[in-house]
């Protein structure tokens, strides 16, 4: 998913709001058994290793990276 600044945004259940802020998610398929370091290392392979596109980018955008485990009962 991703969105810009300012874009109208849908939620699943069907209210809409404005974005105050631009975002791009990018997400794991889940594995049995669930293995944290091994998505991060899944995710983060596919990105660019190169140090100079990221410093062009945070130069440009705030950019923060977020890693969570959400569990559930079943």
């Amino acid at each position: 998913m991703a969105y810009g600044r300012g874009d109208t945004i849908a939620s699943k259940l069907g209210t809409v709001r404005v974005a105050k802020f631009g975002l791009w998610t990018y997400h794991a398929p889940e594995t049995e058994p669930a293995d944290v370091d091994a998505k991060a290392v899944e995710l983060l392979g596919r990105l660019t290793p190169d140090i100079e596109v990221w410093r062009q980018l945070a130069s440009r955008f705030n950019m923060s990276l977020f890693c969570g485990w959400f569990m559930e009962r079943a």
